[in-house]
């Protein structure tokens, strides 16, 4: 059985590093009038705001990053929980094959009791 890295790799860093960068703009962008470079002339969520296309792509792209940061994980946690479940079928295996070892054991013993009863029982009888 192999163990799994617990360190981060580069990538999952860059793609992390990738979706803060993107939910800091996506931020800035749905609260206009707090970042730099911009004025709010009608305070924020006024009526005469409007978003450019670049505005929206910058958000979806950091939906998208999120999601896929997502499935990663989720596909990372299914092998997990599957590693799990194969580490504790093995476990109950052992014990199971533990179990059998010891009812084999004991077959054996009552078998060697019945057949010195046998002997025993043989000899005792009385034949005339």
């Amino acid at each position: 059985m192999d163990r799994r890295q617990t360190a981060v790799s580069p990538v999952h860093e860059e793609q992390s590093f990738a979706a803060a960068t993107a939910a800091a703009r996506a931020a800035a962008i749905a609260s206009p009038g707090v970042s730099e470079g911009q004025s709010g002339e009608g305070g924020v969520g006024g009526e005469g705001e409007e978003y450019s296309l670049e505005d929206v792509e910058l958000l979806l792209e950091c939906y998208i990053q999120e999601v896929q940061l997502l499935e990663g994980n989720i596909a990372h946690l299914q092998e997990t929980l599957d590693d799990v479940l194969q580490l504790m079928n093995l476990n109950l295996a052992t014990v199971r094959n533990k179990v059998l070892k010891v009812e084999v054991g004991l077959n054996v013993v009552s078998v060697l009791v019945g057949f010195g009863a046998c002997i025993g029982g043989l000899f005792g009888m009385n034949l005339r």
